[in-house]
Parts: structure tokens; sequence; C-alpha cells
């Protein structure tokens, strides 16, 4: 097993871009890596000061020329502001090249990047990445407020997922000695600043990181014994009800806020407040989902409805931890009580105080159960956990003259009668395939890595019966997985995949047998886009399948006129050798697309296609709307960077935004080009990126 080891964190005010401002939900290839090291390179920070009319982003100088010097203003405005700066640049502090940009506060409104992942049946749900600009505002926010989260965060003896402190220790497994199912070493702490990139959280948290870990906690063992009856209940769509200026009632008082808005404004729940409008393009009504700065803000105003309901229980005499216990992850609640009269107390000021902050409850959400206190959920895990230890190597030592032992094993899976048995546990228990799926993938992923594990340690192991085994654990990986596609469900079915991969690469040496388990990955992953085609609301999920599926190799990669089909170009009238343009694509169906189709020649026509879209989208838009929207900056980015991507198209995109001159235009993409931005067009690890998704889920 690999040793775990404490490491102390060193203090970059930057890790906020890290760990709180992106969703789990992201693509593998997008991260905020290459853009923390552009902070920390040229120490980019936001400032603005109490009562300025403008905020500054500063950087400190590395370049020797006037030249580079502009190349880089001009990346800055690119990035964070690009509209209405272009003659008024400020430079001070001399001796210490320290540049700034003042930016009006009325510019300071950004448009989030919003894309939907699925989230129930025929549902989607939104999720968004704030514009960087309003990342690095965050990051001084957190620099400047830090301890007052923490202090508001502590407030409430209901919640069980709340900021503690600022993390200064992290812990990871030592794998440098370690080998994986390839034989190739993994380096996770060759370097520090590496391995400090893959930073889960800026605050501890206390108690539970993931509510999977609650219900196998002894204080919910102990509420069990102690009361016959839990009721479960969360707030109805609780980020999008969110009104912004609730914080500062929270924070402070409601009426004294409202008799003093002005002077509530220039305080640490009025700045909080402020900042999310601004993220969210001046919206007062819910906050973006996704980035964990969003929890914490919902956080300290649930902290203050928590604290008004113990007092009016209190006041009726209901005494926590005898009367009842009340638990809160996030926006779900966890009732312990004996008496209903004392449940419909509680849940009568709930209602009540959740009014008062313009939140109520979601009705469709409500399940109440008696003792033996056991959820549906419950019981199909169980029989889910009986069911995956049934997939085994059954292995014995066998004697060979003279005296010596050697292990031999086989493996003999159905894909059919494991689908059947999967199925009856649901039935049985009346569980869901969504309330299981995370839990079922998990131990299939587990399940999957031990039978590696055997088979590199069996004597003369039998290629053709592990390689049928593993036909046949796919082909049930699928079927469950087809029944209810969600990201967080597609990130463990890219991992099995990826492992599947690398040790068949690795260790199988007939070719045959091989194609027929990658042809089994590949068919199921195309049965799953055809079922897909381009549906702008539940397409996260099937991006990833896409980068997995190029880790097949070539032999197995999707003609264009599926790739085409599945993202909705269509051919033009007359012609085979042209696709129209689909100004539908978002952000990130264009980069993961055109990292799948790379340079290869058999991608040409839909690629220039690919990009006369990215154009279309910046065509007929103003300076101010290519300034405030996260989507285009990005794209604009990772276009610049993307080596797949042509220099005329290239040059195109800066002259949307009014840059001239072919030469200073070269020298722009030439900078870009130095260090990826958003997404990691070469070098890239699977592995690795999906291994750091893991610990990061919050439900």
């Amino acid at each position: 097993m690999p040793k775990v080891i404490k490491s102390n964190l060193g203090f970059s005010r930057n890790r906020v871009v890290l760990s709180d401002v992106l969703p789990y939900e992201v693509p593998p290839i997008f991260s905020n890596r290459f853009f923390y090291r552009f902070l920390n390179e040229y120490s980019i920070r936001y400032e603005l000061e109490k009562g300025d009319s403008s905020a500054k982003i500063k950087w400190k100088n590395a370049f020797s020329t006037n030249d580079e010097k502009l190349v880089f203003e001009t990346v800055i405005r690119l990035l964070f502001y690009s509209h209405d700066i272009k003659d008024r640049r400020n430079y001070t502090e001399e001796a210490d090249q320290i540049f700034f940009l003042e930016i009006k506060n009325n510019k300071l409104q950004k448009i989030p990047f919003s894309f939907d992942i699925a989230h129930k049946e025929h549902q989607f749900r939104t999720l968004s990445i704030p514009h960087v600009f309003s990342q690095v505002q965050m990051v001084n926010f957190y620099e400047k407020y830090k301890d007052l989260i923490i202090y508001y965060s502590d407030k409430s003896s209901f919640s069980i997922r709340r900021p503690k402190s600022v993390a200064k220790s992290y812990f990871f497994k030592d794998k440098i000695h370690s080998k994986n199912k390839s034989n190739d070493t993994i380096v996770t702490i060759e370097e520090y600043e590496k391995e400090y990139e893959t930073l889960k959280s800026y605050f501890t948290y206390e108690r539970y990181s993931n509510v999977y870990k609650f219900f196998e906690s002894y204080i919910y063992h102990r509420a069990e014994k102690k009361y016959n009856k839990l009721l479960k209940l969360d707030i109805s769509k609780c980020f999008d009800s969110i009104y912004t200026h609730s914080i500062s009632w929270a924070v402070l008082d409601k009426y004294e806020v409202k008799k003093d808005i002005s002077s509530s404004k220039t305080f640490f729940a009025g700045q909080f407040d402020s900042l999310m409008q601004n993220l969210n393009f001046n919206e007062t009504n819910g906050v973006i989902i996704g980035p964990e700065f969003s929890r914490i803000f919902a956080e300290l105003i649930l902290q203050k409805i928590d604290l008004n309901l113990s007092k009016k229980l209190s006041e009726k005499s209901l005494k926590k931890g005898i009367d009842y216990q009340v638990y809160r992850y996030v926006d779900d609640y966890f009732i312990f009580f004996n008496e209903d009269e004392h449940k419909n107390i509680i849940v009568k000021f709930l209602q009540l105080e959740l009014k008062e902050y313009k939140l109520s409850f979601n009705n469709e959400k409500v399940d109440l159960y008696e003792k033996p206190i056991i959820t549906e959920t419950t019981i199909a895990k169980n029989k889910i956990s009986n069911l995956m230890n049934s997939i085994k190597f059954h292995v014995e030592d066998v004697e060979q003259p003279p005296g010596d032992f050697i292990k031999k094993g086989e493996i003999f899976l159905n894909a059919s009668k494991l689908i059947v048995e999967f199925k009856t546990i649901l039935k049985e228990s009346g569980a869901n395939y969504k309330d299981v799926l995370n839990y079922a993938l998990a131990s299939l992923e587990s399940k999957t890595e031990k039978i590696l594990d055997i088979y590199l340690n069996i004597d003369n192991p039998k290629e053709k019966n592990i390689i049928q085994a593993l036909i046949e654990l796919v082909e049930f990986m699928f079927f469950i997985y087809s029944a209810a596609q969600r990201v967080s469900y597609t990130i463990k079915v890219s991992r099995i995949i990826q492992n599947i991969i690398l040790f068949s690469n690795k260790n199988f040496k007939n070719k045959d047998l091989k194609h027929h388990l990658f042809k089994s990955i590949s068919d199921n992953i195309n049965i799953i886009f055809k079922n897909n085609r381009y549906d702008e609301h539940i397409h996260v999920e099937t991006l990833y399948l896409l980068i997995a599926l190029s880790e097949l190799g070539r032999t197995y990669k999707l003609t264009e006129k599926n790739l085409a089909d599945y993202f909705g170009f269509e051919k033009e009238l007359g012609t085979s050798l042209a696709y129209k343009t689909n100004p539908r694509l978002k952000y990130f169906s264009v980069v993961c697309l055109m990292f799948y189709i790379k340079n290869f020649n058999d991608y040409s026509v839909i690629k220039r296609s690919i990009e006369k879209s990215i154009l279309d989208k910046y065509t007929g838009l103003d300076q101010d709307y290519l300034c405030m929207s996260t989507e285009l900056t990005l794209l604009l980015f990772d276009s610049l960077s993307c080596p797949f991507i042509s220099q005329s198209t290239k040059g195109k995109l800066l002259t949307k935004y009014n840059i001239s001159g072919p030469k200073f235009k070269a020298d722009i993409i030439e900078f870009c080009m130095k260090e990826n931005w958003f997404i990691k067009w070469t070098d890239f690890n699977l592995k690795k990126e999906l291994e750091s998704k893991k610990s990061l889920e919050v439900y």
C-alpha cells in the first residue's frame, strides 16, 4: 500500500483559483493550473481600496523592451478587461517595476460561462465558471476576509460541513516507488509545485467532506439508536433561490441593514454580496452553482437560519440532544425525533425561518423513516456489495514436483447474469439507479483494480480468460451507466476504462484478443454517442467519454461523419467537402472536439468548420460584451494557444478585439502559445487528471 504522507503548505494567495472557483464537473482537459502559474509568475493581483472609484490589476514587469511590455499589457487587457484602456496605461513604482491598469467600478460586472449537466430524469442543472477577472477578485476577497469566513461559519451546531480553518497541510499517497498496473512509475510528488496544484480545498472542513461519510459515521448511528424516527428534507433550488442581499441580514441584522443599506455595503457581508452580484452579471436573485465559494456563501446564510431555529425550539422547551437532533449538510436537513408533535414544531419553525430568507422546502423530497431506520439506498448498497464480492478470481496454489507451488487462477463473469441480479436488487429494495450508481461504479472500479492486481500475481495466466472477463465487466458497466448518465458516474466509468487500457497495452500480447476488448469499449461508447446526439443541456457527460475514446488509439477513432452527426454539424448543400458552421457549440464542446481531432487528416473538413464556428461566436458582438463574457475569454486564450488551430483563424480572432498589425498579432500569438492557458493541448495524462478528481465530490 502506498504510504500516506502529510505535507505542509506554503501560502500562495492564488491557491483560491485551484480549489474554490471551478465546478467539479469540468472536463478533464480543463483546469486552472496554468492560470494559477501565470498569476504567480507575474505577481498579478487585484486591488480595490475603500473609497476608490477604480479597481486595479497589478503585475510585476518581467520584460526588458517596450515591445514586450506592450504585448504583455495587451494580454492582460484581453484576459481581464479588454476594453477602453488601450491608451491609458499607468506605470507606477518604477523602481520595483510594478505596473497596473485601472478599471472603473461600473465595469466590474462579468457574465459567467454556464453549462448544463444531467441532474434528474428529463431535468438538467446549470453550473457556472466565473470570469478570470472575478476569480482574481475572489482571491483578493479570501485573502482579506478568510478569518471572518471561518468565524461566521462556526455559529451553528447543526451544520456538519463548514469551513473550520485555512488548510496548512494536505495528505497524499507516496507513489514514487510504487508501480501502476502498466508497470510505469507514477510520480506524484516529483515536484512540490505540481503537487500543490492538485490542492483540494482552501479551507479545512468540519465535519464531513461528503454526505456519504455522514451516513457511515458514529454520530449518525448514535442518533439512530437514540431516536425512533428520521425526517429528511432539503431546500428547494437553494442556490437558485438565494437572495444575495440576505448575506448581510445573516451576518449583521436584517432590520439594521435595511435602515442603513449604503453603510452595510462597505463591510464583509456587503463586499461578499457585491462580489457575488458582479460575477453573475449583477444578478441578486440566485448565486452561481458549482464553485465552492457559492457553498460558503450559502453556508453563512444557513448558519443564521440554524441559530434562529435553535432559539425558537428552545423557547418551545425542546431540548437538542434529548427531544430532537438536527444535522444539516449544505442544504440537506436530517431531523431525528421520537414524538410527532416535536417534529411538527421543528418543521413549522424551520419553514418560517427559511421564508425570512426567501427559501423553502422541496416538497418532492420529504422522506420519513421509522425504526429500524434504514433507507432503500442502504438496503440496495448492501446487496450491491454482495454482488461485487461475487466478482473475483478463483485462485489456488498448485503443487509442482519436486515440492514447488505455483499460483493458478481463472475468472468467469457473465454480463447478462450480473445485469439481471443488479435489476433485481433495485426492484427488491425500491431504490433508483441514481441513488446507487455512484456506489456501484466506485465498487466496480475497486474490483477491477483488484482483478488486474491478482492477474499479475498468477503464474502463467491465461490472457483469453482475463480478457473475456473484462469484456463482460465492460458490458455490465455500460448497462448500469446508461440508465442514468451523470458527470460523477462518467468520471468513474472513464477511470475504469483508462485502467483497462493502460493495463492491456502493457500486459496483453495477443493483439486479436486485445482488439476484442478495445472494440467492446469503443462500441459501447459509440452507442452512447448515437443515443445522445448533440444536446446542449446534457453534453459534458459524453465529452468525458470522447476523451477516453481517444486513449484507445487511432484504430477506434470515430469517423468524421459520426463526429459531425454527434456534434450537430450539417453538410453544406451541394457539396461533400464542407460542413455548415454550428454556432450552438459551447466552449467545452469546441475545445474537446478540437482536442480529439488534433491535426489528423481524417478530420480536415470538419476542422475547417470548427474554426469558422469559433469566429462566428464573436461576430456582431460589441467590445463591452466581449470584455464581460467568460466563455469568449476562455475560448480566445485556448484558441490562441492551441497548436491545432490555424494562424489565420488566430489572427482573425484578435481582429475581433480591435487588435491590428500582422507583427503585433504574431507577437501576441507567440506569447500565448508558450504555455497552456485552461486546456492542456499536449502531453495530456488522462489517468492523472481523473485521479485528481477523487475526493472532490461534495454529494
